[in-house]
This record gives C-alpha cells, sequence and structure tokens, in this order.
C-alpha cells in the first residue's frame, strides 16, 4: 500500500505510490510528504490518459458490452434505449470527467419540459449513476455527479383521466377475460392453455413459459412454480428467488390433462416422447416470453381487447382474487410476492361499480326501522302544513329573529 517512510541518510521523506502506480517521490517535509499521499490516495491509481478522456458515448458502449453477461437481457436493453433516446442525443461527446451535477440537472430540466415524465425522468438519472459507478472503479472520475442531482417531488404531468385508463388497461373485466379465452380456443388447444395458465395462475410470463409436466400434481390439484425463462432462453429462477406451489381452478387442470392426452397421443404415433416442456419452442426449450407476448396480442387484437398486455392477465388475477374472493395473503402467496404491501398496492386495482356493498348498507339501515328497502320510516310524521313551530320543539333560536 501506499506510505511515507523517512530517507536512510534523513535528508527527506519518501512517498512510496508504486501500488498505485506512480512510483517514488521524495519531498524535503513529512508534512509535504502527508500531502501529497492524501491527494495520490483520493485519485487512486494513475490510468492512461485515454482512459481519462473517454467520451460518454464511447464509455456507455463499452459498459452496455460488459453488464450483458450479467443483467437481464431485458434489464440492458432498457438501458440501451434510455441512453439512446435521452441521453446520446446530448451527451455522446461529453468527457465524463467533465460533467458535472449541474449538467445532469439541466439535461433532465430538459427531458421534463419536453414532456418526459418524471417516472421516466428517474430512470435516467438512475442509468447514469450505475454507469458512473462503474467509471468510479475505473478511476475515470472521483465523484458520481448523478448522486447529488436535485429530487425534490416534481408535479406530475399525468392527468387524473390518464392514471384511470392505466388502471383500466391493466384489468380485464369479466366479461372480457371470458371473451379473450373465448377467442383463444378459437386459435388453438395450446395458446387457449398459455392464455388460461396465465390467468388462472396469475404466474409472471417468464414462469408460465418455463412449466414442465411433471410440475403439474393432479392429486393435489397444484402447480409447483421454481423456475423462469427470459428473453434469451436461459432458465434462471423465479424473480423472488421463491419457490411456491399454485392452486389450479378445475378448468385449467381439465385442459392441462386434455392437452397432455392429446400429446401422449400424437406422441405414441411418432413414435418419440412428448417434450418435457408444456409450451415448448420449435427449437428445442419453451418459448420465451417475448414469443408468448406476440401470441397473446394476435388473440386480443381478435377478441377486440388490443389494449391489454400479457402481464394484464396477472394483475387481473390478484384484483379478481382480492375483490371479496380471497383474503390478500392468499393472493399474495400464490403470486409469489415477499410482501403483501406489494400484493395490495401494485396489483389490486379497483373494479367496475359493484351496487351489492350499497345494498347491503341499506338493508343493514332499513333493518333497524323494520321496513323494506326503498322505503323510508313515517311513522309519527306530520304535514308540513299542519306543524306548528311548538309541535316541532322550535325555539326562537331555531327561527332567527323575525322581520323588522
Amino acid at each position: 500500500m501506499a506510505k511515507v517512510r523517512r530517507r536512510k541518510d534523513r535528508s527527506g521523506w519518501i512517498v512510496d505510490l508504486r501500488t498505485l502506480g506512480r512510483g517514488r517521490v521524495t519531498v524535503p517535509t513529512r508534512e509535504f510528504a502527508d500531502e501529497l499521499l492524501a491527494k495520490a490516495i483520493e485519485e487512486g491509481p494513475a490510468r492512461d490518459a485515454k482512459d481519462r478522456d473517454v467520451t460518454v458515448g464511447a464509455f456507455s458502449a463499452a459498459w452496455l458490452e460488459q453488464i450483458e453477461a450479467s443483467h437481464d437481457p431485458r434489464t440492458v436493453d432498457c438501458y440501451r434505449t434510455t441512453l439512446k433516446l435521452y441521453v446520446l442525443p446530448y451527451l455522446k461527446d461529453e468527457r465524463i470527467r467533465d460533467l458535472t451535477p449541474g449538467a445532469l440537472d439541466e439535461l433532465l430540466g430538459g427531458l421534463r419540459k419536453n414532456g418526459l415524465g418524471k417516472s421516466s425522468c428517474g430512470l435516467v438519472r438512475s442509468v447514469l449513476s450505475s454507469m458512473f459507478s462503474k467509471a468510479i472503479r475505473y478511476h475515470i472520475i472521483r465523484h458520481n455527479p448523478a448522486h447529488v442531482l436535485d429530487r425534490t417531488k416534481q408535479p406530475d404531468t399525468v392527468t387524473a383521466i390518464d392514471k384511470v385508463n392505466r388502471v383500466r388497461s391493466k384489468v380485464l373485466e369479466l366479461r372480457q377475460l371470458a371473451q379473450l379465452l373465448e377467442a383463444a380456443s378459437r386459435s388453438s388447444r395450446r395458446n387457449h392453455l398459455l392464455l388460461l395458465m396465465a390467468a388462472d395462475t396469475g404466474a409472471r410470463p417468464g414462469e408460465v413459459c418455463a412449466a414442465k409436466w411433471q410440475d403439474f400434481d393432479a392429486s393435489r390439484m397444484t402447480f409447483h412454480i421454481e423456475r423462469s425463462v427470459d428473453a434469451r432462453q436461459r432458465i434462471k429462477q423465479t424473480k423472488t428467488h421463491a419457490v411456491r406451489d399454485v392452486i389450479v381452478s378445475d378448468r385449467l387442470a381439465a385442459a392441462l390433462t386434455d392437452y397432455r392426452a392429446v400429446l401422449d397421443a400424437e406422441s405414441l404415433v411418432a413414435g418419440k416422447q412428448i417434450p418435457e416442456w408444456v409450451f415448448p419452442s420449435p427449437a428445442g426449450g419453451p418459448i420465451t416470453p417475448r414469443r408468448a407476448s406476440t401470441i397473446f396480442r394476435s388473440i386480443a387484437n381478435a377478441a377486440g381487447l388490443s389494449a391489454f398486455p400479457l402481464y394484464s392477465l396477472r394483475h387481473s388475477y390478484a384484483s379478481h382474487m382480492a375483490n371479496g374472493i380471497a383474503p390478500i395473503q392468499h393472493v399474495s402467496s400464490q403470486l409469489g410476492h415477499r410482501r403483501t404491501s406489494m400484493t395490495h398496492d401494485v396489483y389490486v386495482h379497483p373494479m367496475a361499480p359493484d351496487r351489492s356493498y350499497i345494498s347491503a348498507l341499506e338493508h343493514a339501515r332499513q333493518a333497524v326501522h323494520g321496513t323494506s328497502p326503498g322505503t323510508y320510516p313515517q311513522a309519527g310524521r306530520q304535514p308540513v302544513e299542519n306543524m306548528s313551530l311548538a309541535s316541532a320543539g322550535a325555539s326562537s333560536a331555531d327561527t332567527g329573529p323575525g322581520p323588522a
């Protein structure tokens, strides 16, 4: 490690910076040596001048290539798109070490003025922060300029109507779900099973695609979920790294049994075994969530429900179950969430107005008076024109002063 020591002839002090790639330096005083050592440690190991002059465009390309091996492909694609649309058009030729928090604040402020939402601006800041953290490790910069950006609450540009439309686009009504599954049944047996499994288990798309026949327990009426598949057809753990058994509906169990019987018959004729995956791809292995999303969009368009994405089946499952059918703890465990707050805050959405609650309230209130719903107690009431102030128990304070 870098250190300071006295020369043997006691003619000065040696600052040993070899571990930082800077060699050794002799200075006349201990104070000067300590100051030089502190500055060298702060700057970090010496880097090639070319590395320190790297631009945002060049460094971001190298950074994206490096994280491809360790990050989910969708995450890398999100980072790449964010940089391409919102950062590189403005900062591509800027040197990383020249960027300041003020410059980044100006960038985000301009994006907000151009209509970019605050959540998207937060994503831009997050991507830049991750990239600058890597630049710090390479000793290109000493501080992360994205860490000190102004995070004060900004006014939301999304209107109340937009928020309502967003909620509606996440949850299918019962009628719409039946309409979607009917269209899926006209497509193919496999496509119908794909959408039915997503709708009746609430599983994530990657978990549905990674389903194996061995996961279905017909005797216990459960489906075991322990894996997922990503956009590159790589098998991985579930999002929360948790394993769970989801209770399946009668119609899903019947669909699984019928489809398995069809596959068994076809494989017997062909003289080969059925695939281990419930939804295999032509190239082997399971289909990807992207392929499942393509299938869903085709069926949703045919059903007149093009506004809904594949993930809406998971949101619909949560909302349908939680609205008076099952406790939130059960819904959360079936979805594979660690916390019920995640289920409640993100996945449970208000359904269409339900008159059953107000009707129950009306029945309870009318029961006190012994009247039927829709009527009101009339006992003891007098016609308004025959009611005097005295009979009504009114006082002069009630009526106020008379005419002057």
